[in-house]
């Protein structure tokens, strides 16, 4: 999965030859939908029942723990510097720091390989940090930018202002103690953030991303029955391994582009809502065929739970329906009646497919 690459991102000048062999090789689906149009519970939709933001509860159901039970070795593989071979993202720990209650490895996976959070501009060598990206609409907006937060620039100016004006008394030496264990954090955060799990050990922190696509590729390469390989790129700041820098005229979002394509034939992107998903099952699956039926991210869970000979879930309620019998040709219409867009906790929209119709209505 390659979270926040949109539709048109690629366009027709990046190259991608192994994303077009999966076109070629396998069926498209195009009308399919995220189940979140963010990045956490859009993702978090494909593996899970429900695609709610925050750490996963012990009795959530993903489909690695159907595969667990079944007898299949499961792998995790997040590339992302974030969290799950790749990006997890779903929370770590409870009640104690090694609890590990929200870790792939307590959700069904046998191994994990990745990164625990998200979007830190830190872990990237000379891409800024969350501490200085300040949008402030101030007319002071270039100091405060180069300040870490916003608040502490403001906070300082009050407490010198009201000083000034003998509102308030500022003890200089405790200023500046304060303010000295602050820089002290900023300057340390990439060193407490910025770790690379392998299963629930630190395999490097601060890691280093150059070449980090290719490491996690080559921690793949056993071929286990599941395999959820989240990528790094594009949802974080933007790298690329020295391998492909400079290969892409979009500079460096096509250059991370061609090397998510280089990495593993990505078998589905995500870029919103309306979302690029190529299957290729060889044998089983025709090639080179597209299906224009509406069809969701929620809908792989069921299709991936009926392959491993899982059983109904009994006490809960899904809203996927099994892909298998429409990629095989052996139904014509897709179960999704129904499909729901949300914007955070609000319903925007509701696409209606009538039985019987090829027509679809915004509601």
């Amino acid at each position: 999965m390659v979270d926040d690459l949109a539709i048109v991102d690629s366009g027709n000048t990046t190259l991608t030859p192994n994303i077009d062999m999966l076109a070629q090789e396998g069926l498209r689906l195009t009308r399919h939908i995220a189940a979140a149009p963010l990045c956490t519970p859009s993702r978090a939709g494909v593996y899970i029942i429900s695609a709610a933001s925050g750490g996963l509860p012990k009795e959530e159901v993903t489909f690695a723990k159907v595969a667990k039970r079944q007898g299949y070795e499961t792998v995790l593989s997040f590339v992302t510097i974030q969290a799950s071979l790749g990006k997890w993202h779903r929370g770590l720990n409870c009640e104690r720091n090694d609890d590990y209650c929200h870790h792939p490895s307590a959700h069904g996976f046998h191994h994990f390989y990745g990164i625990t959070l998200t979007k830190l501009r830190d872990c990237q060598p000379g891409r800024s940090s969350i501490f200085t990206n300040v949008q402030a609409h101030t007319p002071f907006k270039y100091i405060f930018s180069t300040l870490p937060y916003k608040t502490l620039g403001v906070g300082v100016a009050t407490v010198t202002f009201l000083h000034a004006r003998g509102v308030v008394t500022a003890w200089r030496k405790l200023v500046l103690r304060v303010v000295a264990i602050y820089g002290t954090f900023v300057a340390n955060f990439p060193d407490f953030s910025c770790f690379l799990m392998r299963n629930r050990e630190v395999d490097e922190q601060p890691y280093v991303s150059e070449n980090l696509t290719q490491r996690m590729t080559d921690e793949v390469n056993s071929a286990p029955f599941l395999l959820f390989f989240s990528f790094i790129q594009v949802h974080t700041a933007m790298f690329a391994s020295p391998a492909f820098q400079g290969t892409s005229q979009h500079d460096i979002y096509g250059n991370a582009i061609q090397e998510v394509d280089w990495s593993g034939n990505p078998p589905t992107g995500k870029g919103g809502i309306q979302v690029p998903v190529l299957l290729r099952w060889t044998g089983m699956l025709p090639a080179g065929k597209d299906i224009d039926e509406p069809t969701s991210n929620v809908d792989i869970f069921p299709a991936v739970v009926k392959l491993a000979g899982g059983t109904a879930l009994g006490d809960r309620v899904i809203d996927g329906h099994d892909l298998i019998p429409l990629l095989q040709g052996k139904v014509e219409r897709s179960k999704q009646e129904f499909l729901f867009h949300y914007c955070n906790a609000y319903l925007n929209v509701v696409r209606w497919q009538p039985p019987n119709s090829k027509s679809t209505f915004p509601m």
